[in-house]
């Protein structure tokens, strides 16, 4: 029981801020992967 009830405690604020830092990172990185897209480098080039 101490167990789940832990992480159940532990893992709610976390959660909640790894959607704000998800937010806050998608700003910066996603347009980096939409220019790696286009150049191609995760498909390793389109021919």
């Amino acid at each position: 029981m101490t167990a789940e009830a832990q992480t159940g405690k532990v893992h709610r604020v976390p959660f909640v801020d790894l959607v704000a830092q998800q937010r806050e990172i998608s700003a910066d990185v996603v347009p980096e992967v939409v220019r790696a897209l286009d150049t191609g480098a995760f498909i390793g080039g389109h021919d």
